[in-house]
């Protein structure tokens, strides 16, 4: 039999700091302001520093009682055309991101496994792009189904697996809010972790108002022609939240309801909390007060991960008496999360290994055309590094089991797969197989790097 990685109770949440460590050119909440009003041609607002974009913004959206019916009817207008060019602008920061660091890909990858709940206030697209990018499989859905096992050698595999493994950026989001109609699938959804976008995204759009959720919708992550948006999506226009206070006229929607109530009960029954990027704002009244009622008793671990930490870190001790592991970092805290994630999946190959019944082959890779079997370990430092072959069907000798594996350095942390002179932690667990007949199981060991990463391209071209 094989194992799979067990999920984690915790909590990432994302803030424009997170977005900004992948890329320079990602906009803090106020350099968005200065950038959306510039582009919008406004010459009479003020400097934003320290959180001004979001009370400015907060006072142009609703009818104020020292202003009259014509300030307010300009101000609304105004808020309408800095909001079109916030999306705007948050699109052109999006499309000059040219690379995904490394970093970021382990890190996605190690989420994956984690099954963590991920709560993010950023618009932008990053994190799904990587997901499309770097290849996640689920080995359970996408081969259990359709994959043809032979009695005759245990390595081979014939035919082609059912492509509902691949996980995709739906799969994230699950389907909340759904591409339109002709773009919907009723297939199964592969697990993987959740992305909640507490704020909208810039891939979803709505018929301004609707309360009904009816017309909102996700779109292709990369298809932006105007063309398609009008056919598919008539009359729609952009779902983002804006950075102001007054926002319930975008949460009166069953849809976004869904998305908060989801992130509430996360942080509710959360055994650890990441504030990655995320500085806690004071003028965020409905975020402030969920995160708020969301540290309960269960939380046994907190991180806050920030360039500026202070002022965050006196918010976080007024919510709750846990301290927090400070980290300035971002990459630095990816890291540390898959390193505790490759523990996790070698505690539980020993724990899965010592109660089997049937032993598994063992086999690395991130997908169903790059796995490779592991011929021999050795041991180093606090580590056992998987030696694979190079032939995608070794002989039979060479072909090491799970027992095999996990009885070979009992005192290492974790597994390092190498092929040839990459190497790269192995962070998950998955497998597939044949309960009837000659019984053949796989123990597929995930290691962090995609292919072609420099750190670790272990799971073959």
């Amino acid at each position: 039999m094989f194992c799979r990685s067990r999920p984690v109770e915790e909590v990432v949440v994302l803030g424009a700091g997170f977005s900004k460590a992948i890329d320079d050119e990602m906009p803090t909440a106020d350099e968005l302001g200065v950038r959306a009003v510039a582009s919008a041609g406004i010459d009479d607002a003020p400097k934003f520093v320290g959180g001004r974009f979001e009370s400015w913004l907060s006072r142009l959206a609703e009818p104020q009682p020292d202003l009259s019916a014509a300030e307010n009817a300009r101000n609304a207008a105004t808020f309408a055309r800095v909001l079109e060019h916030v999306h705007a602008v948050m699109t052109d920061a999006q499309e000059s991101v040219q690379l995904i660091p490394e970093w970021l890909a382990r890190l996605v990858t190690a989420l994956h496994f984690r099954r963590s709940a991920i709560v993010t206030f950023n618009y932008d697209t990053l994190v799904e792009r990587t997901v499309e990018s770097i290849g996640l499989w689920d080995f359970e859905l996408g081969g259990s189904l359709s994959w043809q096992l032979t009695s005759t050698f245990p390595g081979r595999v014939d035919g082609r697996p059912n492509e509902n493994g691949k996980v995709g950026w739906h799969s994230l989001i699950r389907d909340t809010p759904p591409l339109p109609p002709p773009f919907r699938s009723s297939e199964e959804l592969p697990p993987s972790f959740q992305l909640l976008k507490l704020h909208g995204s810039l891939n979803w759009y709505w018929v301004p108002g609707d309360v009904s959720g009816a017309t909102l919708n996700s779109w292709h992550l990369l298809d932006n022609s105007p063309d398609r948006l009008r056919r598919y999506l008539p009359g729609r226009e952009p779902f983002i939240v804006p950075p102001a206070a007054t926002k319930s006229a975008y949460f009166a929607n069953p849809i976004m309801r869904e998305i908060w109530r989801t992130a509430g009960n996360a942080l509710r029954g959360a055994e650890s909390v990441h504030f990655v990027g995320y500085s806690l704002p004071v003028t965020d009244l409905l975020s402030s007060s969920m995160i708020a009622d969301g540290l309960s008793q269960r939380i046994l671990r907190l991180s806050l991960v920030n360039r500026s930490p202070a002022d965050p870190q006196k918010r976080l001790e007024a919510l709750t008496p846990v301290s927090a592991d400070i980290s300035r970092s971002v990459a630095s805290w990816a890291e540390d999360l898959v390193l505790d994630t490759a523990r996790r999946a070698l505690d539980q190959l020993r724990e899965a290994a010592a109660g089997a019944t049937e032993d598994a082959v063992v086999a690395v890779g991130r997908g169903p055309d790059g796995l490779r079997y592991v011929r021999d370990v050795s041991e180093r430092k606090d580590s056992l590094v998987l030696q694979l072959s190079l032939d995608a069907q070794p002989r039979r000798e060479e072909i090491m089991t799970a027992g095999d594996v996990v009885r070979r350095g009992l005192g290492a942390k974790y597994l390092i797969a190498r092929r040839g002179r990459k190497e790269s932690p192995i962070v998950g667990l998955d497998g597939f197989g044949r309960e009837f007949g000659p019984g053949v199981w796989y123990q597929v060991l995930v290691p962090a790097d995609p292919p072609g990463s420099e750190s670790g391209d272990t799971s073959g071209e």
